[in-house]
């Protein structure tokens, strides 16, 4: 997408293992980019059957409608992660709710007492919200990790970041960062 012209180191990942598996196949994987102000839904999937591409894997940077219109019926098509709202194809994706759950059990049994949990916007809002109710549910309903509010930011800043760690004085963070 225009606001992440790159693969994220994860995305990377999935996107190297796909290529992988593709090959073992028989497949090739191509990866493209999907900008409504260049190449709307519609087009790029006309331009796709043109091609005579039978698969597409849509991996989302945030929320988006940039994927409306798409011809989903031409194509056998998933989504990793979420990027719409509306789920529209088969979607693959962690259950943050529960990993993050876990993580906190597993921390909290090695004596940590102060855990804080700090996060983009966006990114918090990409995973519906799961990691910080996941975070919120767990201080409120299971306890012992302490009650640190939790940081969210626009964007994270060091600033920010070393602020409210000193401000709370936290055994532990756990943090969504890319590199």
């Amino acid at each position: 997408s225009p606001e992440q012209p790159r693969p994220r180191p994860m995305q990377q990942v999935m996107i190297d293992a796909g290529r992988a598996r593709a090959r073992e196949l028989g497949f090739r994987v191509d990866v493209l980019g999907l900008d409504p102000a260049t190449l709307t839904a519609p087009a790029l999937g006309r331009m796709l059957r043109a091609r005579g591409v039978q698969g597409v894997i849509f991996l989302y940077s945030k929320l988006t409608d940039a994927a409306n219109g798409f011809p989903w019926e031409h194509f056998a098509s998933a989504e990793i992660d979420y990027g719409s709202l509306a789920l529209s194809v088969n979607t693959v994706a962690i259950d943050h709710h529960l990993t993050l759950n876990n993580a906190l059990v597993r921390l909290r049994a090695l004596g940590y007492r102060k855990i804080g949990l700090f996060i983009e916007r966006y990114k918090d809002e990409r995973l519906l919200n799961k990691w910080t109710a996941a975070f919120r549910s767990f201080q409120e309903l299971q306890g012992g990790i302490g009650d640190a509010p939790l940081l969210i930011e626009t964007t994270m800043t060091p600033e920010a970041f070393l602020a409210w760690h000193r401000r709370h004085k936290l055994d532990l963070v756990i943090g969504h960062v890319d590199e």
